[in-house]
């Protein structure tokens, strides 16, 4: 999204990371990781203040309802408010929500849609089989969740995951309860597509 962004824009030089390099005209706020957040969110914080201090104008990716719900990224996204000169929203819903809270520009970005609608089926696997897909980053809340999904029986997760993720569940094998059989591979398009013809729930 904040490629996107920023070539819409025009631009045609930018950098991806923690720091700002003194040169840059504009800073794209993506999403705050979850892992973390007390030491990262301080370190962004005082990159994004230094930039602004710079002259330089700061965009703020809203991607998540992090304002009206409360979570342990909400201080950080309050903050970044008072330091933003624009807004980008990847709904209209959030639109709606970020125009409450923020009183500068405020633009919709959808995100890209890059698979095509599969319809709803009904469950026709024994035990079932689950379909996850995501970041590294976000591994700890599944490992968290599998043991009270477990007590409610045996079941299948297709995992699709980047590099790192799928060290992090190899490592995990031992730790996942006995009735749950995790398969995993990497995350692409065309791997999405077949297991979602494969599954009968999705875990968002």
């Amino acid at each position: 999204r904040a490629r996107a962004f920023l070539a819409a824009s025009g631009s045609d030089q930018f950098t991806l990371g923690e720091n700002i390099p003194a040169r840059a005209k504009t800073c794209v706020i993506s999403k705050l990781p979850a892992n973390d957040i007390a030491g990262t969110a301080p370190r962004w914080l005082a990159e994004i203040r230094r930039h602004k201090q710079r002259g330089g104008a700061i965009i703020l990716d809203y991607t998540d309802d992090f304002l009206t719900v409360t979570t342990p990224r909400t201080p950080f996204y309050r903050e970044c408010l008072e330091l933003a000169d624009a807004c980008v929203c990847s709904s209209a819903k959030l639109m709606t929500v970020m125009r409450k809270a923020f009183i500068g520009p405020v633009h919709l970005v959808p995100d890209a849609v890059e698979i095509e609608a599969r319809a709803p089926k009904t469950a026709a696997n024994t035990p079932p089989r689950l379909f996850w897909f995501g970041h590294h980053t976000n591994l700890p809340f599944l490992f968290d969740f599998l043991p009270r999904l477990a007590e409610l029986g045996s079941f299948e997760l297709i995992a699709l995951i980047d590099g790192i993720g799928i060290g992090m569940l190899r490592d995990a094998d031992a730790a996942t309860p006995s009735n749950v059989r995790i398969l995993h591979g990497e995350w692409t398009i065309p791997a999405m597509q077949q297991a979602a013809d494969l599954c009968d729930l999705c875990l968002v």
